[in-house]
């Protein structure tokens, strides 16, 4: 017989009614099946920054913080209007072919130029509860603070959810994902405290470099369900 499978659920709430705010989003979770259905990466943020980034696992403690030291010596990190940044973001999306072992879409070598018409109707901000948000690492050794990688984070009630995260080819070994998104991890625990947990798509999405990702940023396989 093999080994018996364990599947950990976890609740979120969406906080529906309590805006006027289109569910679309939310909805197409649950069509999707990632609400209800998948495996998902999930991240609690039941811990405080200081304690996220000493896990007792010595490899893991090794890991972050040696990614947090490389990048915050090399980027600094804010929210940005994507708007203002084509150009970086054309750059990043055309620095690799290839990520998650598929070729990038169409939709990621759109000219700079069409970009800035894409966003320039791009709402930041909805209400408390249900909105979306860009942030992004900016390379402190050019003259220009060029955007070397971005995320665009989502949140539905108590949930966020990475519905984008890239990270320019040539700073992908200094750190630049993992320092993004500690960044934002301290962020979300300071400001945002109503965000409960951190969904990154699939569990078993994306290559074996993806899945270290994962791993080594303590995500964890739930399968979500919405409760009220």
């Amino acid at each position: 017989m093999g080994d018996k499978i364990v599947v950990t659920y976890l609740g979120v709430d969406f906080k529906r009614g309590k805006c006027n705010c289109d569910m679309k989003v939310a909805d197409s979770l649950i069509k999707s099946g990632y609400i209800g259905q998948r495996e998902c990466a999930v991240l609690k943020m039941s811990l405080t920054p200081e304690e996220y980034l000493n896990p007792t696992d010595r490899k893991h403690r090794y890991w972050m913080k040696k990614k947090w030291k490389d990048a915050k010596k090399r980027y600094s990190f804010s929210s940005f209007d994507p708007k203002d940044h084509a150009k970086g973001m054309y750059a990043i999306n055309t620095s690799m072919p290839v990520r998650c072992g598929r070729e990038m879409a169409d939709s990621y070598n759109r000219p700079a130029e069409e970009l800035e018409r894409v966003f320039g109707g791009f709402k930041l901000e909805e209400c408390p509860f249900h909105w979306a948000k860009w942030f992004g690492a900016f390379d402190q050794g050019c003259f220009d603070n060029t955007l070397v990688a971005y995320i665009l984070f989502r949140r539905i009630g108590n949930m966020g959810f990475y519905s984008m995260l890239l990270g320019h080819a040539d700073h992908l070994k200094h750190g630049v994902v993992f320092g993004l998104h500690y960044y934002l991890y301290t962020l979300f625990r300071l400001l945002y405290r109503g965000v409960g947990l951190i969904m990154y798509g699939d569990w078993r999405d994306g290559t074996e470099g993806m899945q270290f990702w994962k791993k080594r940023c303590r995500f964890k396989p739930k399968v979500l369900l919405e409760v009220e």
